[in-house]
């Protein structure tokens, strides 16, 4: 369906055929699994990376590059590198949420009162046990909430990945 033809009565018509095909179902099926896929691998990458302070100081002028880089500008290396399979696809999705959500999760784990570390530590408690027990607790519904806000993005990255298998240009 072309721009053109893209009326609402031609999207309710090719909305129903797919339907009756069984076909709505089925790419709805994939885009889930996409988006879980991607956005679980980005969440396993991000939230370590955004709770490591070392971590985060080696990466940051990296990941404070790319996180401005849109994610399709990745669609023709990830080709290449990957085919126009699923992995290429779930490689976008990974892209457009894991920079974001690593500085999100860094910011969470920020705004853990020093004065909480101080107490842990007095009273004798190893930095992964501080991680563990007091950082980990306090900046976990920062974290939950930065995965909230970029859930809705992978979202959106899911359908740059199926464009960017159908796109005219892409022929396979």
């Amino acid at each position: 369906m072309s721009d053109a033809e893209a009326s609402p009565g031609a999207v309710a018509q090719a909305f129903a055929e797919m339907a009756a095909r069984g076909q709505l179902l089925s790419d709805a099926a994939a885009g889930r699994g996409r988006v879980g896929a991607g956005f679980g691998l980005a969440v396993a990458i991000s939230v370590p990376l955004g709770m490591s302070q070392v971590a985060l100081a080696l990466l940051a002028p990296v990941i404070g590059l790319l996180r401005y880089l849109p994610a399709f500008a990745f669609i023709p290396l990830l080709i290449i590198w990957l085919g126009l399979g699923e992995p290429s696809k779930i490689a976008i999705l990974v892209i457009g949420v894991v920079f974001f959500n690593t500085l999100m999760t860094a910011d969470a784990v920020r705004a853990v009162p020093g004065e909480l570390r101080k107490a842990a530590a007095t009273l004798g408690a190893t930095q992964g046990e501080v991680l563990r027990k007091v950082v980990w607790p306090d900046a976990l519904l920062g974290i939950l909430d930065a995965m909230r806000a970029n859930a809705a993005a992978a979202w959106s990255f899911v359908v740059v990945a199926r464009a960017a298998r159908a796109s005219p240009r892409c022929s396979a």
